[in-house]
């Protein structure tokens, strides 16, 4: 009897001890997150925090604020709390198309119309058992933060003399739908600088 109470007891505390240790264990965030925009066309991308974790999928929010000084209060700086402005209706916002998703990349082009806006986006794990923690990215307007590429550039020989001919990059449709037709809309004017490369050198 008292062999067999000493062994229930142990059992006991093994499975406390897993319980415990079980409910503990944090499900790592994601990792190397980062936001690519061209021309418009926004994207997040991350990559795994466990990379050997099995059925990981992650969810991305966003949230808009109307000028830049708002947005501070996201900042990555550890100083700083997220705080949202009242009465004014700003609140993180789920990007449906990238909610319990498998995949390690989010087109977020369709969720900025608003080309002035500033917008802050996080991304977080989730399993059927917990989620990690928000990784969140830094504040991003489109106008000021998107890069711009000449589009269908090529070279063209016209008697020995090469001529480089490219197009402005169309302009997503959630954007037109804002009445914006083309970059020059946006800003105006252009410039594009050409460099020039022979034998893997810069000339």
């Amino acid at each position: 009897l008292f062999i067999a109470s000493r062994m229930f007891d142990v059992l006991c505390l093994l499975y406390v001890q897993q319980l415990f240790s079980s409910g503990t264990a944090d499900l790592p965030p994601p990792c190397n997150v980062s936001f690519v925009s061209e021309n418009f066309q926004h994207a997040l991308k991350w990559e795994a925090g466990d990379p050997g974790s099995v059925a990981t999928n992650y969810t991305v929010e966003y949230i808009s604020f109307k000028n830049l000084s708002s947005c501070l209060r996201c900042s990555k700086r550890k100083n700083i709390r997220i705080v949202t402005p009242r009465n004014n209706g700003n609140e993180w916002q789920p990007v449906h198309h990238c909610s319990h998703t498998p995949q390690q990349m989010c087109d977020l082009t369709e969720i900025f119309p608003a080309i002035l806006n500033t917008y802050c986006i996080r991304v977080k794990a989730v399993t059927e058992a917990e989620d990690s923690k928000w990784i969140s990215t830094d504040e991003f307007q489109p106008c000021r933060d998107t890069k711009l590429r000449a589009a269908n550039a090529h070279l063209v020989d016209r008697n020995g003399n090469l001529q480089i001919r490219f197009d402005f990059a169309e302009l997503p449709p959630i954007i037109k739908n804002e009445g914006i037709d083309s970059l020059i809309d946006i800003f105006g004017k252009l410039n594009y600088y050409i460099t020039i490369a022979k034998d893997g050198k810069v000339e």
